[in-house]
């Protein structure tokens, strides 16, 4: 009896070690799975111009299970929101409409009152609130932690979400020069709005004349030069 005994132990044991070494390794598996996964993802948001196709591609499709399964989507999720914020940065910078503003063309346009621009300002201005708003959002442990909140995960799942899968973030997090982006680009439009506004008080002081904007002083075209200066300051 006790030989019997002792063989259903050993086969318990014997299976125990088997379900413990087959858990380990489709652990070990998914994990690897898992980094490399993000590694690709994270090398095509590294590079100058974003390939959508390709970054859609990836966040689009799970390729772990289990709670491996439920990170990266977590993961993938605050990443398709990073590039769609970026995306949106991105169109706002690249405005053609900003150039223009500060163009004899526009003062020849929609001057001397300059409605249409001064509309057209307090919209990009308050966008790029709303970007900033965002991405200062995006960047808080609040914000990176909210997309895991409800999944119930283990806290070996969490940390390999905090320090692996969002660990190429805190840079980003921490970077002083991308935050300052928005205070330079909030005072390049503060000059934009000065230099309408100076024309547009002193309407009667200035002409298009081949092209070129003529003052009836050089008082005027000095202060006027003066405002104009502060955009470079900030580039």
């Amino acid at each position: 009896m006790k030989k019997k005994i002792g063989m259903i132990v050993g086969v318990l044991v014997g299976l125990f070690v088997l379900w413990f070494g087959y858990l380990f390794v489709t652990s070990y598996i998914e994990n690897t799975k898992l980094l490399k996964e993000m590694n690709n993802v994270y090398e095509l948001l590294d590079v100058e111009e974003l390939d959508m196709d390709k970054i859609n591609e990836h966040l689009n499709k799970t390729v772990t299970k289990g709670d491996y399964g439920k990170i990266e989507q977590a993961a993938k999720s605050y990443v398709r929101d990073f590039v769609t914020l970026t995306s949106t940065f991105t169109e706002w910078s690249q405005d053609e409409s900003l150039v223009q503003v500060l163009t004899v063309e526009n003062y020849q346009l929609d001057g001397p009152q300059f409605t249409k621009t001064n509309e057209y300002l307090k919209e990009k201005r308050d966008s790029l609130e709303e970007i900033e708003k965002e991405y200062k959002d995006l960047m808080t442990d609040t914000r990176k932690d909210s997309y895991i909140k409800d999944l119930g995960l283990d806290s070996v799942y969490v940390d390999i979400y905090n320090q692996d899968l969002m660990g190429d973030f805190e840079e980003l997090r921490t970077d002083k020069e991308l935050q300052n982006i928005f205070s330079d680009l909030t005072n390049i439009l503060n000059v934009y709005d000065e230099a309408i506004g100076f024309l547009k008080g002193n309407a009667s002081e200035w002409t298009i004349e081949n092209d070129t904007l003529i003052f009836t002083n050089d008082h005027l075209l000095n202060e006027y030069n003066t405002i104009i200066d502060k955009i470079d300051n900030e580039k």
